[in-house]
């Protein structure tokens, strides 16, 4: 989970863009037990916690896992 003041920087980054759609990317290693279950998850509780103006359009994607470097999940966005 993020911090408070990681989420507000993270919102506040994705508003200020102005952009009105957003996609987010989740990626979790292949060696984590169900995985694909935990990204979606991971997406979701992001996406809540965030908690983007209704007007910014969000898709989610299956991520790359080599963009988490050591981490074995991570979530990162275009727009």
């Amino acid at each position: 989970s993020l911090s408070s003041s990681d989420l507000y920087q993270t919102r506040k980054h994705l508003v200020d863009s102005g952009k009105k759609k957003i996609t987010l990317y989740g990626a979790v290693s292949k060696s984590v037990e169900n995985h694909k279950a935990k990204n979606t998850f991971n997406l979701l509780k992001i996406y809540t916690d965030l908690k983007l103006p209704s007007d910014i359009e969000v898709e989610f994607k299956e991520g790359d896992s080599s963009a988490c470097e050591k981490s074995l999940s991570c979530i990162y966005w275009s727009n």
